[in-house]
């Protein structure tokens, strides 16, 4: 069977709502370390979006519910399930939790924070030219790297 565009985005939107269902699962299990945000019902909106931009050129900043932005700019979901349950295989070690989450691959960084007093993408410049992950950030936006 061959799968056209449209399907390869749906599949992609099924899969962080399996993964965001996972979470709930998990969690309420107690096997997650502090609160999880789900991006239940938003799937579309990270799909849609990161499905236009170049994982190589690009960098993007989300927000407290960054799972589905995580996963359709990645493809990571051990990374980030590991850093949900607090372990050191984690996307930042385990340190960082549900709503903190980075992957940086060479300077490219998605990241997200719960609340941010900083701009979006502040200090974005400076990890162009070195990695920096965990950076804090406020809405969901993407930019590219040539801005």
């Amino acid at each position: 069977m061959t799968t056209t565009p449209l399907t390869a985005l749906y599949e992609r939107m099924f899969f962080i709502r399996r993964f965001e269902e996972t979470l709930l699962d998990l969690f309420a299990q107690g096997k997650l370390h502090g609160t999880t945000h789900t991006y239940i019902g938003q799937e579309a909106n990270a799909v849609g979006v990161i499905d236009h931009l170049d994982p190589e050129r690009d960098v993007v900043f989300s927000n407290h519910r960054c799972h589905g932005h995580y996963l359709a700019f990645t493809d990571d979901a051990f990374g980030l399930l590991s850093e949900v349950m607090g372990k050191a295989t984690g996307t930042c070690g385990g340190r960082a939790g549900a709503s903190t989450c980075a992957a940086g691959t060479s300077t490219r960084t998605v990241s997200s924070a719960a609340s941010s007093r900083s701009p979006p993408g502040s200090g974005s410049r400076k990890s162009e030219r070195e990695p920096v992950l965990c950076r804090p950030s406020f809405s969901a936006m993407a930019r590219s790297a040539k801005a």
